[in-house]
């Protein structure tokens, strides 16, 4: 248990305190120690740059050595004992791993607490050391805002026809589309009352004046980099033909009357030659449209590009000016106008800022879809910009270089930095308290 710190009398001469070095110590989560309630929790964390060799364990042993050598530190720092109050562990990207802890400031502890040292850092963890007796930290945690509640992406129906998409005829309301569908996968604003939206990774949804005015179907809307990020939609669509009166799955194989009926009821369509064997060539459907695609054809607004480095607070306040994404994890996220990528958690608090390589429109089949990546313009955070030369950064906030990366952090991020001939491309940050 935790006891609450008590005033306490101290019967030593102040020659004898000047004279007296404090050693100070670290102790397991849960330890029975005298706790600063006025003090505030100290925050840690460290990264690991992963090997593909190496078992999780060694990696969380790698980056738990890291994170007690910076706790190790901050005891003379703070000039205080500490004992963990949590400590986690988290994939910051496919090569690196980050450990966060918090620790409590600790006057004592009672005499049989074993002390975190090089030789016992399993207990160095996020477990209670008196695993039979319950603990209460005195802590509550409290959350400032409300938990964003999002609606599941619902298709009652993945039938396409020349005036209806899913179910949803042309020229209804973009409330009453995104009410039907749950929520879009993507949501793209272009101006007033003019938006793109995505349902998975192939269908693209137009709206002028708030009305559902088209649809584009195809297997490369995006650029690659791009899709990437989008979470897919469970369902196929099925395609309505009106000389037979019945629809056809996507995939399917396609005979010369139903190739000529498509392209006399729908707009662009796109049908691509298929080798199912040596000697076989089939065709199949790749694209098509339905009503008005021209929104990226005439002028748009370019997004905003906040500064990245102080959206620990703003981001959830910049929603409806962003592009709104959900990826294949569900986890919603914001699209800057400077190829930042702003992951959030369900309170809308920022867990990761993703600094993007630019986006080309190579292999992009949205009409209109260049103009609509040439609008977003080089990253920026804080005081690094895309294109920096390394040498540029600041020696102090940089850490370990592997390859083509090098870690990067200040007092509120920490993260990586990718490199191209010693140029700064793109990156991942976290911010170091959540």
């Amino acid at each position: 248990m935790i006891i609450k710190k008590l005033p306490v009398a101290l019967c030593v001469g102040m020659s004898a305190l000047s004279t007296v070095t404090i050693a100070h110590d670290i102790y397991p989560k849960g330890s029975e120690c005298e706790v600063t309630f006025s003090a505030k929790t100290i925050s840690l964390s460290a990264m690991y740059f992963t090997k593909k060799k190496e078992t999780e364990f060694e990696q969380i042993a790698h980056v738990k050595q890291r994170l007690f050598e910076k706790a190790t530190k901050a005891l003379a720092q703070y000039n205080t004992s500490m004992m963990i109050k949590s400590m986690r562990f988290k994939s910051h990207s496919e090569d690196a791993l980050v450990a966060k802890a918090e620790f409590l400031p600790v006057t004592s502890c009672a005499k049989d607490i074993p002390r975190v040292n090089t030789t016992s850092l399993d207990l160095f963890s996020n477990n209670v050391m008196h695993l039979k007796q319950k603990v209460n930290l005195g802590y509550a945690i409290s959350v400032n805002k409300e938990l964003i509640k999002t609606a599941p992406l619902k298709l009652e129906s993945n039938l396409i026809s020349d005036n209806a998409i899913f179910g949803i005829k042309l020229g209804e309301s973009m409330q009453s589309v995104e009410k039907d569908l749950g929520r879009f996968s993507l949501l793209w604003p272009l101006s007033d009352g003019a938006y793109i939206a995505f349902i998975g990774r192939d269908n693209a949804l137009f709206f002028s004046d708030h009305k559902f005015v088209g649809y584009q179907y195809n297997e490369s809307l995006l650029p690659i980099a791009l899709r990437n990020h989008l979470e897919f939609s469970n369902e196929g669509i099925r395609v309505y033909d009106p000389t037979t009166g019945d629809a056809f799955s996507s995939g399917e194989e396609l005979t010369t009357a139903r190739v000529k009926a498509l392209k006399g009821e729908y707009k662009n369509v796109q049908i691509v030659k298929v080798k199912t064997s040596d000697e076989a060539v089939v065709d199949k459907l790749v694209g098509l449209s339905v009503g008005d695609t021209s929104l990226l054809t005439g002028k748009f607004d370019t997004l905003p590009c906040p500064d990245a480095a102080a959206l620990l607070q703003r981001a959830p306040d910049l929603d409806k000016s962003l592009v709104q994404l959900f990826g294949m994890s569900g986890k919603r996220a914001l699209l800057t106008g400077c190829h930042q990528k702003i992951e959030m958690n369900h309170y809308g608090t920022v867990t990761s800022i993703e600094l993007l390589d630019p986006l080309t429109s190579t292999n992009m089949e949205l009409k209109g879809g260049s103009q609509l990546l040439q609008s977003l313009k080089p990253w920026q955070f804080g005081t690094v910009s895309q294109g920096d030369s390394v040498n540029q950064l600041p020696t102090n906030e940089l850490g370990e270089a592997n390859f083509d990366v090098i870690e990067w952090s200040n007092n509120l991020w920490e993260g990586h930095f990718v490199l191209d001939n010693d140029t700064v491309v793109a990156g991942t940050l976290i911010p170091i308290k959540l």
